[in-house]
């Protein structure tokens, strides 16, 4: 919106100071003879004329207050380089080398300078086109000019913050992305701040962390769970972060951290990068029961003369580390007990209810393809007291085999022993299409937030899932540009005979 005004801006300042018109018009205020006979070729005289017959009192209130503003922003510059020992002293009170404050005291200096010199070179063009100094025939020097300036000024602001480089070698894989990119859709990662805060290790480890999910796990398809640069909140991310205090979040409370193991059981969060030093605390405090935290590898982080600025070693003593969670659930799996759940509120209490096995059963929550319960699961068979246990997991994954894979359609072969509910641990969206066998079935939302499939029957079945977005936007866009097209050819074509009737008019 800025830059839209700012252009309106200069074309009407365009059309005032450098029209042919204008100038014609500057032109014919010629001053009386005896003001031209005291005029000399001398420009402060001819300012003087042009400012005593010409210039209004908005131009003069707007010239006087520039002049002051580039004045002023002078004698500060001059008064700010002077301090030079002073602010040196300042900084190195706060914690900057003697070397360091006198670089940043020479390079604000230098930034206040050229913001004097700029403001000086707009200022004195801003006042030649006002003042009427450019000829008609010459209207296109000052635009010229406003674009050098105006161009040259922000390059020579912005080099400072634009680094090019090779995203292929900035990007380059490491021992742990190649962990992590074989087969991604299988699992996902997570790099919590808590298990990677600078306070606790080397202050770069949690930066290289949050560079590895914004931009090589991107780039190599590694799902994880914190979504990178998320344009608003959705509601359902919402209410899913608050049941579990923040855990989701990445700023978890008390009780969130204890919660962690279940979130990332729920979310097929197999993967975690931390420090070596907390795997205790990991199976001591978060699993202390079933301890299904184990360390896939350790590695150390070195200095290197590479595009990232270092480089990744797997060492058995290495202070950090890849944790593998025995614990996640696979990312599609088989259910063969599910319960009708029409409350939300009650879903997430359920979810976060630590004494819940969560393997037990999956939960249907409305959606709009299936606002109506499903049919009651399959008994449990009666087994002996010693396989009672066992059999209480309702979970299965042995039956699945993916056929193909990309994001936004895969194909699995399921082969369930009796009818069953498919989840599949990614977030639920509406837009998603199911297939079974080749016939379109309900969409489920389970677990609140996860989406699925009924299968009504045992034996194999291929159950393809595709993500089809509405084109609803896509033929609204191209309606409004066929509108705009056929309103341009209609004004285009009724415009001519009105002018052909004002030459006729005018010629009479």
């Amino acid at each position: 919106a800025a830059l839209i005004l700012f252009g309106y801006g200069l074309q009407a300042f365009f059309k005032e100071f450098l029209s042919s018109r204008n100038n014609a018009t500057a032109q014919s205020k010629k001053p009386t003879s005896s003001e031209s006979r005291q005029e000399s070729n001398s420009a402060v005289r001819k300012f003087k004329l042009w400012w005593k017959n010409e210039a209004n009192a908005t131009q003069r209130i707007w010239i006087i207050s520039v002049s002051s503003w580039v004045g002023i922003s002078l004698i500060s510059w001059a008064i700010f380089a002077s301090y030079k020992s002073e602010i040196q002293v300042y900084l190195a009170k706060n914690g900057f080398a003697p070397e360091q404050s006198a670089i940043m005291h020479a390079f604000s200096v230098g930034e206040l300078g050229w913001f004097v010199l700029w403001s000086f070179l707009f200022s004195a063009l801003v006042l030649a086109c006002v003042w009427g100094r450019f000829p008609a025939r010459l209207n296109w020097v000052p635009v010229g000019l406003f674009g050098i300036l105006l161009v040259s000024d922000l390059a020579r602001a912005n080099h400072h913050w634009i680094v090019a480089y090779n995203y292929q070698e900035r990007f380059k894989s490491n021992v742990v992305v190649d962990n992590l990119k074989e087969d991604p859709h299988l699992h996902r990662v997570v790099a919590p701040a808590l298990l990677t805060n600078p306070r606790q290790a080397s202050p770069y480890f949690h930066a290289i962390c949050r560079e590895w999910v914004q931009h090589h796990f991107q780039y190599f398809g590694i799902h994880a769970l914190e979504i990178i640069q998320m344009p608003r909140t959705p509601k359902d991310y919402n209410q899913l972060n608050q049941a579990f205090n923040g855990a989701l979040g990445g700023s978890p409370n008390q009780q969130g951290v204890i919660l962690l193991p279940r979130l990332w059981e729920l979310s097929n969060t197999r993967y975690i990068l931390g420090l070596k030093a907390l795997e205790n605390n990991l199976n001591g405090e978060l699993d202390p029961i079933q301890k299904r935290f184990k360390v896939k590898m350790t590695f150390t982080i070195q200095p290197a003369e590479t595009p990232s600025g270092y480089e990744i070693v797997e060492d058995p003593s290495g202070q950090f580390a890849l944790y593998e969670f025995t614990g996640a659930f696979p990312r599609v799996c088989l259910f063969s007990q599910w319960s009708w759940e029409e409350s939300d509120e009650n879903t997430l209490k359920r979810l976060t209810d630590l004494s819940w096995d969560s393997s037990s059963r999956v939960y249907v929550n409305p959606s709009p393809d299936q606002d109506k319960p499903l049919p009651d699961p399959d008994p449990l068979p009666e087994a002996a007291p010693p396989l009672v246990a066992a059999m209480r997991s309702a979970l299965s994954a042995e039956e699945i085999e993916y056929l193909s894979y990309t994001p936004k359609r895969f194909e699995l072969k399921v082969t369930p022993k009796q009818r069953s509910v498919l989840l599949v641990n990614d977030k639920f969206n509406q837009n998603w299409k199911v297939r079974v066998d080749g016939e379109e079935a309900p969409l489920l939302r389970l677990n609140f937030i996860m989406r699925g499939v009924y299968l009504n029957e045992p034996g194999e079945q291929i159950v393809e899932f595709i993500y089809a977005p509405s084109n609803g936007g896509l033929w609204t866009t191209v309606g409004s540009s066929l509108a705009c097209l056929g309103l341009l050819i209609w004004v285009s074509r009724n415009r001519q005979p009105a002018q052909k009737q004002e030459i006729t008019l005018s010629g009479k």
